[in-house]
């Protein structure tokens, strides 16, 4: 039997995604507290800052106000799922 670990399925994970083009970052590059951190602490799953600029890029690439609507995410603070308040004119 072939027993994975979690780092097997991370570096696949990364190669594949590193080929269809995604940007490949070290995370400790951008925890909490470096100079590019995109998250104020580990517990933050979702980096609003990359979210709301795709739902903006997707946005402008359509020509319409829909993606930033939709867009969804989950509060840790309030655990529930909550409508995203960042783009408060759309």
């Amino acid at each position: 039997m072939t027993c994975f670990t979690e780092s097997v399925v991370e570096d696949a994970t990364l190669d594949i995604l590193g080929g269809l083009g995604y940007a490949i970052l070290h995370g400790p590059d951008i925890a909490p507290g470096e100079p590019a951190a995109e998250r104020t602490d580990y517990g933050d799953v979702v980096l609003m800052g990359r979210l709301r600029a795709a739902a903006d890029e997707m946005d402008a690439a359509n020509g319409a106000a829909g993606c930033a609507c939709a867009t969804m995410v989950y509060s840790k603070a309030s655990s529930s799922i909550i409508w995203a308040a960042l783009w408060p004119n759309v």
